[in-house]
């Protein structure tokens, strides 16, 4: 499309670039079930870019079929949806992440082992934190919890205390279907950024033409 009539075109041009970068395209909620990652009789880890997100010490199990000597374990009690749950391997502090921002939604959440189990959970943008929760596990029931947490990169997750139910204490936790919103910098926003560049250099050489006339 061309614009005419000098600063008027340039305006209307930076006008449109803005509108753009101000009502991006709509973003899609994408829930992570974790059932196309796991294996049948083995645990394995989430591999990065499930989900569009890398993984840190984050794997998957069948709790039913892993832990048969433990009935009624956290990891079998925690699947919200299929049969797969992931977990924070060897009871250590896990994380995910992203190159681009996302919001986090929500997430079930259960103690596999421990009952009463705490769970720390921060988000952070660019090493800043901007969020920051403790919420209290159980083992017989897993909890859907609505974070919306907004334009974030990173998430983690540490746990600790809790009592031991199963005559074996752990502090790790399940995780199933987690729902995060991928949120990327308009493609416009650069746009925008050279558009108002030149609309300042065309003024100013309008100002100088005004002078030197």
């Amino acid at each position: 499309m061309m614009f005419g009539g000098g600063l008027r075109g340039l305006f209307a041009g930076v006008f449109l670039l803005a509108s753009a970068a101000i009502f991006p395209f709509a973003a899609t909620a994408a829930t992570l079930d974790f059932e196309s990652v796991g294996t049948p009789g083995a645990q394995v880890e989430v591999p990065d870019g499930y989900g569009d997100l890398n993984w840190t010490n984050f794997y998957v199990l069948d709790g039913a079929e892993r832990y048969p000597q433990y009935p009624g374990n956290g990891y079998d009690n925690g699947a919200s949806s299929g049969q797969y749950v992931a977990f924070n391997g060897f009871a250590n502090p896990a994380s995910l992440s992203s190159s681009s921002t996302f919001d986090f939604i929500s997430a079930s959440l259960t103690a596999a082992f421990n009952e009463g189990l705490k769970l720390d959970i921060a988000g952070y943008r660019n090493g800043a934190q901007l969020y920051a929760t403790t919420v209290t596990l159980s083992t017989a029931l897993y909890a859907t919890l609505l974070f919306n947490w907004s334009g974030i990169d990173q998430l983690t997750f540490k746990s600790y205390g809790g009592v031991p139910v199963f005559g074996v204490s752990g502090h790790q936790f399940a995780l199933d279907d987690l729902t995060v919103v991928q949120t990327p910098i308009p493609p416009a926003l650069p746009l925008l950024a050279t558009g108002l560049v030149g609309l300042g250099f065309a003024a100013r050489r309008r100002r100088e033409a005004r002078k030197a006339g």
